[in-house]
């Protein structure tokens, strides 16, 4: 198989469309990092349509702008996966990305508290002409749309479900900071004892089946009016018939109630005894 640098450049990719360079790369995301903060001063606005008009267009150049660095850095990856500057790049904007996503948290809550005329209205409106899509989606999904809290949750869970190499290791401060589950909180999400899934609700026990030892679900599970994280860290199969010399003595004591109780009904029944009447 031929080098890269043996490829002539007709047949590589020009990445310099979406960068110049890495010096631009870096010049690029840390401009975006500093404008970003100033989407917040829209939350609690967007009721006013001039504000909500400016809030979405800032929102769409900054996804734009994203777009453009993720393609950058991802390529650049991909044309050298020990290249440690590009992997180094798409973690650094992979952080980024769950900043922008935590600070725009809030926008498609407070569109869906938008009653269905007002959205129609925005619709219609020309002003709004490219976003029209984009309400007549979050109109028909208003009651699926999660709260701001739910919402700034799930972003912020974006660094620990985005493909990180030490991702694994966080899993238990991820749940120390983030959980809500008072039983499993402190002690990092772990379950103390073996159990079987099919002692959970019924969407959190097919994950669990679904997964290898050391894998987690990278999309949080909805269940119990809540949402879950899993991560497998061991499993074994069920024995349904454990081996007779572990468990003779259980059975022995099974069939000698199951005698007695015989014996006791055979003895009521020469006795004429009716029990309950």
């Amino acid at each position: 198989m031929k080098k890269r640098s043996e490829i002539e450049e007709k047949y590589k990719w020009d990445i310099t469309k979406f960068c110049k360079n890495d010096d631009d790369f870096y010049k690029r995301m840390k401009k975006l990092e500093k404008d970003i903060k100033s989407i917040s001063k829209y939350e609690g606005k967007l009721d006013e349509d001039d504000m909500l008009f400016e809030c979405l267009e800032k929102d769409s150049a900054f996804d734009k702008e994203f777009g453009f660095l993720t393609l950058y850095s991802e390529l650049s990856k991909r044309v050298d996966n020990s290249d440690t500057k590009a992997n180094e790049m798409c973690e650094k904007l992979n952080t980024l990305s769950t900043q922008f996503y935590s600070l725009t948290s809030y926008i498609e809550v407070e569109m869906a508290e938008f009653s269905d005329e007002k959205l129609k209205i925005l619709q219609k409106n020309k002003r709004f002409k490219k976003y029209k899509r984009m309400f007549e989606a979050i109109r028909r999904a208003k009651k699926h749309i999660l709260s701001k809290k739910e919402e700034l949750l799930i972003s912020k869970l974006g660094t620990f479900l985005g493909g990180f190499t030490d991702n694994f290791d966080k899993f238990a401060d991820v749940a120390k900071k983030y959980s809500m589950d008072k039983s499993t909180k402190d002690k990092g999400g772990k379950i103390d004892n073996w159990t079987s899934s099919a002692n959970f609700p019924q969407m959190i026990g097919l994950a669990i089946r679904s997964l290898d030892d050391g894998d987690y679900t990278e999309v949080p599970i909805r269940a119990n009016g809540g949402y879950y994280i899993i991560r497998v860290d061991d499993s074994r199969k069920a024995q349904l018939f454990p081996e007779y010399s572990k468990s003779k003595d259980h059975y022995k004591n099974m069939l000698v109630q199951t005698k007695v109780q015989q014996n006791i009904q055979e003895l009521f029944q020469k006795a004429n005894i009716k029990v309950g009447k």
